[in-house]
């Protein structure tokens, strides 16, 4: 930029808004100018209190924003959001089977504080156009939740259960739509309008998204002095204030973040005239003649190219006039901030974050991934036991590239999975992990869609989760095989299988008396059914309940897959640590996969597998293997002559969780491997898998360093983990030694206390004794 005189920087206020949110801190809720008819037409309100709610208010406003606005009544809160919304109106959560699961998609959450806690949870299924509100109650004032939920159903169009109306009217240009609600105040309060007085709380969370997590998220409307959005449903004191106005067409002032919609061009007697060659942000600041700043002017202001002219009038930023003097302008122009999309690590998605259409990121970041299936046609399905940021459970295609994604039927719900498809319909044997039940449900395979069963509850509402046993799950759910309409479900705590109807799910045959430790089961072509149990491969006629042994000297099996020449692949740990593989009659053919598989700590060797799960055949032959191993999480996919096809090889955990070398953009790491980027190939893989000479786990933040000639990392974690420290050096070779770790010896009053004991159980062994409740150092001496 060439400046035709002088003058100085900074911001005059307003001027340039970048990446500046909505930060409200009350909402005007007026009384309602008569009888309010919910439709989704706003004609008939009183808009006057209405706010804008947006995470970026430059950006996203015509993206990702809403405008809420309240009123109210003797009886009834009535709440109207006008949102903007590229795909509107595209939740796909079933409120028959997904009543707690709205938030997922395209939805509002309101945290409300009268005399009581509740949560209202609102949205429109997509599928049909229907209304539907979850409320889930506080069990008291400090206790945001455990006191009861509620659901409203649609009685009629848009009528509700128990008095409550919602509405929705899509834009007529398609790109946003309007929500009105209509809620009795004896369904968020226990004394009704009386017990709220002039005003209340009430948190506003708005959610975007189509698939089975939110794309995006915002959070507004705050107690004054507080600031943060995150964990917005237990921060019962950030919720801001409503205020119940007694009269209505309100003038309020007009919010920072509206008037920053529009550049202010500043004004003045002095002009600062400058040339710029093309378009650009252009920042101007003035100082005077000993050099301190008194005026920001500009701010990465849009100018064309050219010649421009700005105006200063005279004031400081304070607002006063300046002594008479000489100023100097000072000015910077350039480009604007852009981002150039490099490429990820540590993710098979493509993108490897969340899409509306439900086809980017994978699967979930907790836990590896332990189940497979696939039909005779171009789809299968892999399941994680559970995910927080990802879902445990996604379709996928022959080349691995993820079609949908469900999260866990019951949130943090996950124990462990297995799945099985006839190439219609996927069934998924699930373990609540939270309180031990063990169900199977069902979705088509190819969209993701739930498909319940073909029967129906004491309501006569049809059944999506099919009990198999209500309690110790963990020690009874194995796998389960689907055949020419029946699924046989290994129950192995009992040594039983049941035969099931595929369809109805009731039970058709029960088989008892096997053997103990049942891992893993397939039909074969002829439908008799293959077991592993202990370290025996067995026939069993699903008729007699008689088994056959077709093989022994199995190691530790997970998993049994059938190809089409009747070949018998199963997935084995132990020594082996690879798929054994036998012909129909239990004759021993050549393995895949490397014998003793790859290491769980050191150099990466793709030719072994890890810890391998549940295993299936796609309709090219290849086998699919899941490794469930966090050494990296893996699933791999081995050609029919026992060499690697490809490998999908992540999630990071917690999320995104990983980081890239500051000094080497090539290397990184999540969790506990290491990463290394080919920039001209636009590709990685994991190199090396660190260990963990302590065993307390739990490596998710890494830092680098180089000192005297040495390369070390530092790993810590978050939450619990926090306190725990660990530091590698790099070895001559490449490899890397664990050599120091510092932390806490357990949490809380005891090692067994509820609700540490299982962190702490990492800190029960002999090495630990008497140390609870301590600091501790630890370094390796003699680096072995």
């Amino acid at each position: 930029m060439r400046c035709n005189r002088a003058v100085a920087l900074l911001l005059l206020p307003m001027a340039s808004l970048i990446a500046a949110q909505t930060d409200n801190h009350g909402i005007h809720a007026v009384p309602s100018p008569g009888t309010v008819a919910v439709d989704g037409d706003l004609a008939d309100w009183d808009l006057s209190g209405q706010t804008l709610m947006c995470y970026d208010v430059q950006s996203l406003k015509d993206i990702y924003s809403a405008r809420v606005a309240m009123m109210h009544d003797a009886e009834h809160l009535y709440v109207a959001i006008s949102w903007k919304d590229p795909i509107p109106l595209g939740n796909s959560h079933d409120p028959q089977f997904q009543a707690d699961k709205g938030w997922a998609g395209d939805s509002v959450q309101l945290r409300v504080r009268t005399d009581r806690i509740c949560h209202v949870t609102a949205w429109c299924f997509a599928k049909k156009q229907e209304p539907f509100i979850n409320l889930d109650y506080g069990k008291s004032l400090t206790e945001p939740f455990g006191g009861g939920s509620l659901n409203l159903s649609r009685s009629e169009g848009w009528k509700l259960e128990q008095g409550a109306e919602m509405a929705f009217k899509a834009d007529a240009d398609g790109k946003g739509y309007v929500q009105e609600i209509k809620l009795p105040w004896k369904l968020i309060t226990s004394g009704g309008r009386a017990a709220v007085g002039e005003r209340f709380s009430c948190g506003v969370e708005l959610l975007w998204g189509e698939a089975d997590w939110p794309v995006h998220r915002y959070a507004d409307n705050l107690a004054e002095g507080q600031t943060s959005r995150e964990f917005f449903w237990t921060a019962r004191d950030a919720w801001g204030p409503v205020f119940l106005e007694k009269s209505g067409k309100l003038t309020l002032p007009t919010p920072a973040w509206e008037k920053a919609l529009v550049e202010e061009k500043p004004e003045g007697p002095v002009a600062i005239a400058y040339t710029l060659a093309k378009d650009q942000r252009v920042t101007l600041a003035i100082d005077d003649a000993k050099g301190k700043r008194v005026r920001n002017l500009l701010a990465a202001a849009e100018r064309k190219a050219g010649a421009n002219t700005d105006r200063w009038d005279g004031l400081d930023d304070q607002g006063k006039l300046v002594e008479p003097g000489s100023y100097t302008v000072k000015g910077l122009s350039h480009d604007g901030l852009h981002l150039t999309y490099e490429g990820s690590f540590a993710s098979p998605g493509n993108p490897p974050w969340n899409t509306a259409d439900g086809k980017g990121a994978f699967y979930g970041d907790h836990t590896p991934p332990e189940a497979i299936a696939f039909g005779p046609g171009e789809h299968g399905a892999i399941a994680c036991a559970m995910g927080e940021a990802g879902p445990h459970l996604i379709g996928v295609d022959l080349q691995g590239r993820k079609q949908w994604g469900l999260a866990n039927r019951r949130a943090f719900g996950g124990g462990k999975v297995s799945l099985a498809t006839d190439g219609t319909i996927l069934w998924v044997a699930n373990v609540n992990g939270n309180d031990g039940s063990f169900t199977v449900w069902r979705c088509d395979l190819r969209t993701g869609t739930y498909a319940p069963w073909k029967r129906s509850d004491a309501d006569g509402k049809a059944v999506l989760d099919l009990p198999i046993r209500a309690k110790d799950g963990m020690t009874h759910s194995r796998a389960i095989a689907v055949h020419a309409g029946k699924l046989a479900v290994i129950v192995a705590g009992e040594r039983m299988v049941l035969i099931l109807d595929a369809e109805t799910g009731d039970t058709l045959k029960e088989l008892t008396g096997l053997p103990e430790s049942l891992a893993a089961c397939a039909f074969r072509a002829d439908g008799r059914l293959l077991l592993t149990a202990g370290d025996q491969l067995l026939l069993v006629d699903t008729a007699s309940g008689k088994p056959q042994v077709l093989a022994k000297g199995l190691v530790d099996p997970h998993g049994i897959a059938v190809d089409g020449q009747g070949r018998i692949h199963v997935s084995q740990r132990g020594a082996a640590m690879n798929v054994a593989v036998f012909s129909a009659d239990g004759k021993p053919q050549p393995a895949i996969g490397k014998l003793g598989g790859r290491p769980a700590e050191g150099a990466f060797d793709e030719r072994g597998m890890h810890e391998p799960a549940q295993v299936a055949i796609d309709s090219k032959g290849r086998l699919w293997v899941t490794e469930s191993s966090h050494q990296p999480k893996r699933t791999s996919v081995w050609n029919t002559d026992g060499t690697l096809a490809f490998d999908l090889i992540g999630t990071t955990a917690y999320a995104a969780g990983g980081q890239i070398d500051p000094a080497d953009h090539a290397h990184a790491f999540s969790e506990r491997t290491e990463y290394r980027w080919d920039a001209a190939r636009k590709a990685w893989r994991p190199v090396f898998a660190l260990s963990d000479a302590l065993g307390t786990g739990a490596e998710w933040l890494a830092r680098f360093a180089r000192v005297d000639g040495r390369e070390y990392i530092q790993f810590r974690a978050t939450a619990r983990d926090a306190p725990m420290v660990k530091l590698y050096v790099r070895a001559a070779g490449g490899a890397w030694r664990h050599c120091a770790e510092f932390g806490n010896v357990g949490l809380g009053k005891t090692i067994d206390e509820a609700y540490h004991k299982d962190w702490n159980r990492k800190f029960s062994g002999p090495l630990w004794e008497g140390s609870f409740g301590k600091r501790f150092c630890w370094t390796d001496r003699n680096d072995d």
